[in-house]
C-alpha cells in the first residue's frame, strides 16, 4: 500500500519574523527563575547553615528534572490538541512555574518558622521551577521551529538566544533593584509567555497512528540512537555538553561570589532580612546581579547581531574566539584575593562587569549553535502528509533529546564544584586557600574545562554546513 507520507526535506515556506519572533518570547519566559535561583538560592541555603560543599548538590535537582524533557517532547510532537500542539504543554508548565515563585516568596518572607520547614519548602520550590523548565523547554523551542520556515532555523535559534538574554536581562533587574523579588517575578512570566499564546497561533496538526510504534518512549530512544548515528548531531551534542560543563559552575554562584569573594562577606541572619543584618553582603549581591544585567544586555545585543558577525569571521573562529574569552574570564576571577570593606571591594567591580559581559558571548553562541545544527539536521527525519498537514514531526523529541547532554554537562559541572568545595583545604578561620576564597577555586577548574571546549570547538565545528552555511544565505 502507498505511504500516505512523504519527506518533508525543508518545503516550509517562509515567514515574517515577528512571527517567529513571538513564537520565540517564552523562551524568555522560560529563563526568568534561572536568575531567581542563582542569585537568591544560595544565599537562602547558606541563611540555614547548609555547608558550601553540599549546596552544589541541591542543584543537581535541576539535572535530574532534566531527564524528562526528551519524552515530553516527544509526547508533545504526538499531540492533537484543538488549542495546538505545543500550547496546552505550555501553559501547564507556566502554571508550575508560578506555583514555584509563590512558595519561594513565602520561604523569603519567612512564614515558615522552623529551620526544616523553610530547608523542605526551599526545595519543593526549586524542584517545581526545574519540573517547570523542563516540561516548558521542548514546546518552547519547538514551536520556534514549527514556525521556522525554509532556512529560517539559525534566526530562530537567535532569537531563542535573544530572549534567554531579555529573560535574563528583567529577572536580574528585579533581583537587584526592588523588594519582593518573587512576586515581581511571577509578573515577568506572564508577560513574556503572553505574546506566544495570544499570537503564534499553531495550525491544526492531526498526527496519526504510526503502525510502527509511534509510541513516545519508543520514538525517543529512536532519536537518541539517530543522534548517536548522525556525525552533525553527535558533535553538536557533545558541544553542548561541554559547553554546559564549562559553564554552569558559573550560574549557580556568579552573585554570591561578589558578596563573599570580593566584598569578603558571610551571610549571618535570614535572606529575607539581609539589607538590615547583612547589608554588606546585600549590596554585594546587588552588584552581582547588576554585572548579570550587563551580561544578560550583552547577550540579546550580540544574539540580534550574531548572523552577520558570524558571517564575517566564520563559524568556527567567532566560535572559538567567544571560547577563549571565556577562558580568560575564569582565569581573571581567579586573580583577585578576598578584600575587606576597608581595602575597597569597588576596585575590582569593573574586572567583574568586563568578565561576565565577555561569558555572554560565549553563552550566546552555545545556546543557538548546536540548536541550530540539529535543527537543520531534523526535517530529514520528519514526515508530512499529503494534504499538508497530517504527518509525524520530530522537532519536539529532538529538541528534548538535545537536553540530555545539557544536564550531563550540568552535572558534571555541578561534580566538580562540589569536589572541589570539599577537597580544597579552607582555613577555618579566613576560609581561604592561598588567600584565595573557595569560588576562585572553582572558577580556576572551569578554566580548565573551557580550554578544553576550545578545542572540541575547533574539531567539531570546522566543515559543518558545507551545503548550506550555518549563519549565511544559501
Amino acid at each position: 500500500m502507498e505511504s500516505r507520507y512523504f519527506r518533508l526535506d525543508q518545503r516550509k515556506p517562509k515567514i515574517h519574523p515577528l512571527r517567529i519572533l513571538c513564537a520565540a518570547s517564552c523562551i524568555g519566559a522560560v529563563q526568568i527563575s534561572f536568575p531567581f535561583s542563582c542569585a537568591l538560592f544560595n544565599p537562602l541555603l547558606s541563611s540555614f547553615g547548609m555547608s558550601s560543599y553540599l549546596q552544589p548538590i541541591m542543584w543537581l535537582v535541576g539535572p535530574l528534572c532534566g531527564v524528562l524533557q526528551p519524552l515530553i517532547g516527544a509526547y508533545n510532537d504526538q499531540s492533537n490538541s484543538k488549542w495546538g500542539r505545543r500550547r496546552p504543554l505550555i501553559v501547564t508548565g507556566l502554571l508550575l512555574c508560578l506555583a514555584g515563585f509563590f512558595l519561594f516568596e513565602l520561604v523569603g518572607r519567612g512564614i515558615f518558622v522552623s529551620r526544616g520547614w523553610s530547608i523542605g519548602m526551599g526545595l519543593v520550590a526549586f524542584f517545581l521551577l526545574n519540573i517547570s523548565n523542563n516540561m516548558l523547554g521542548p514546546p518552547c523551542r519547538a514551536i520556534v521551529f514549527d514556525f521556522c520556515g525554509d532556512g529560517q532555523q539559525t534566526m530562530g535559534s537567535h532569537f531563542v538566544a535573544l530572549f534567554i538574554g531579555v529573560g535574563n536581562l528583567l529577572a536580574f533587574a528585579v533581583v537587584a533593584l526592588l523588594q519582593d523579588a518573587y512576586a515581581y517575578g511571577m509578573g515577568l512570566v506572564v508577560f513574556l509567555a503572553l505574546p506566544t499564546l495570544l499570537f503564534a497561533k499553531e495550525q491544526p496538526f492531526y498526527t496519526p497512528r504510526d503502525p510502527n510504534g509511534a509510541h513516545p518512549m519508543r520514538r525517543m530512544f529512536g532519536a537518541i540512537k539517530v543522534v548517536l548515528k548522525n556525525s552533525k548531531m553527535r558533535n553538536a551534542a557533545l558541544l553542548y555538553m561541554a559547553n554546559w560543563a564549562a559553564y554552569f559552575c558559573f550560574m549557580p554562584i556568579a552573585t554570591q561570589f561578589v558578596a563573599e569573594g570580593l566584598y569578603g562577606q558571610k551571610l549571618t541572619g535570614h535572606v529575607a532580612t539581609m539589607q538590615q543584618t547583612d547589608p554588606l553582603y546585600a549590596e554585594g549581591l546587588q552588584m552581582g546581579s547588576f554585572a548579570m544585567m550587563a551580561s544578560s544586555l550583552s547577550t540579546a545585543l550580540f544574539s540580534a547581531v550574531a548572523t552577520p558577525i558570524t558571517k564575517f569571521f566564520g563559524t568556527t573562529s567567532t566560535y572559538l574566539i567567544s571560547q577563549l574569552l571565556a577562558t580568560l574570564s575564569f582565569i581573571a576571577f581567579f586573580i583577585p584575593t578576598t578584600f575587606g570593606l576597608e581595602d575597597s571591594p569597588h576596585k575590582w567591580l569593573w574586572l567583574i562587569f568586563v568578565g561576565y559581559t565577555a561569558l555572554s558571548f560565549n553563552y550566546s553562541l552555545f545556546n543557538a549553535i548546536p540548536f541550530a545544527m540539529v535543527a537543520e539536521a531534523v526535517p530529514s527525519f520528519s514526515t508530512v502528509g499529503a494534504d499538508g498537514q497530517s504527518g509525524r514531526d520530530e522537532t519536539g523529541v529532538y529538541a528534548g533529546v538535545l537536553n540530555i547532554p545539557c544536564i550531563l554537562g550540568q552535572a558534571v559541572s555541578l561534580v566538580i564544584q562540589s569536589i572541589i568545595s570539599s577537597t580544597i583545604p579552607i582555613d577555618k578561620e579566613t576560609e581561604k586557600f592561598k588567600n584565595r576564597g573557595i569560588m576562585q577555586w572553582q572558577f580556576l577548574g572551569e578554566a580548565c574545562l573551557s580550554f578544553v571546549v576550545c578545542i572540541l570547538v575547533v574539531v567539531f565545528t570546522k566543515g559543518v554546513y558545507k551545503r548550506q552555511k550555518l549563519f549565511g544565505k544559501q
